[in-house]
């Protein structure tokens, strides 16, 4: 499905219209069926974003947010948990169900503990940024687990992959697990990002494997909106 482009001059006026757009959904969602489940991304690309949600008025109780993939480390200071959780600063009578991934590392060697998603299903929405690579998530280009994890008759929901990044194990939806939503939004800021899904929305590059993104768009009756800004 083609996606809906909304275009900003700059990271600051895309955060705060996205934000008023999440907040209604999570509203919107806990007035219809009493609760809201969404799945959102690390990396410091959304992290302003998520600290103007914070400051709106939600009722995080009522509300579930998984975490699309995160780095396996031993140190929290690198974990998009940790970057997540100082980001809303959620105070202690007003917080969500907060979902991370469960592994464990031993002897430099990670092994994965939680491998299906144990929030409610279909998420409200699905929140990614993209790599100047077209990766989403953490499924990278031309990877040995590349293609299991874009494969829509994968029956894995969570996976630990390697990958040729600064951090070289990560846990990540696989795709069928970040398409079970109602609406995936797309978060780039910086003209290289911009530019890579340009090429990836025009089937410059036909491969999904080479370009992960690509795999988004040929999903049927899913919304797909672009944020996106020149700026950062």
């Amino acid at each position: 499905m083609q996606p809906a482009i909304k275009q900003f001059t700059n990271g600051k006026k895309l955060d705060s219209e996205l934000c008023k757009l999440l907040r209604d959904i999570i509203n919107s969602s806990i007035v219809d069926k009493g609760y809201s489940s969404i799945a959102i991304s690390g990396g410091q690309t959304p992290l302003n974003l998520y600290k103007l949600l914070s400051k709106e008025k939600i009722d995080w109780t009522k509300v579930f947010i998984s975490i699309v993939d995160e780095r396996c480390v031993t140190d929290e200071e690198n974990s998009n948990m940790r970057n997540i959780k100082e980001s809303f600063n959620f105070s202690e009578d007003n917080h969500p169900q907060l979902f991370g991934h469960l592994y464990k590392i031993k002897k430099d060697k990670a092994t994965l503990i939680g491998k299906r998603i144990r929030a409610p299903l279909p998420f409200d929405f699905v929140l990614l940024g993209m790599g100047e690579d077209g990766h989403i998530a953490s499924i990278f280009p031309n990877q040995e687990d590349t293609s299991l994890l874009l494969s829509s008759d994968c029956d894995h929901e969570i996976l630990l992959v390697k990958t040729n990044d600064l951090f070289k194990r990560r846990v990540t939806f696989t795709l069928p697990a970040i398409t079970n939503t109602k609406l995936i939004i797309l978060i780039l800021k910086g003209r290289s990002k911009i530019e890579a899904l340009q090429r990836a929305i025009n089937y410059d590059i036909e491969d999904i494997n080479m370009m992960p993104v690509r795999a988004l768009f040929l999903q049927d009756n899913i919304l797909i909106r672009i944020f996106q800004s020149n700026e950062k």
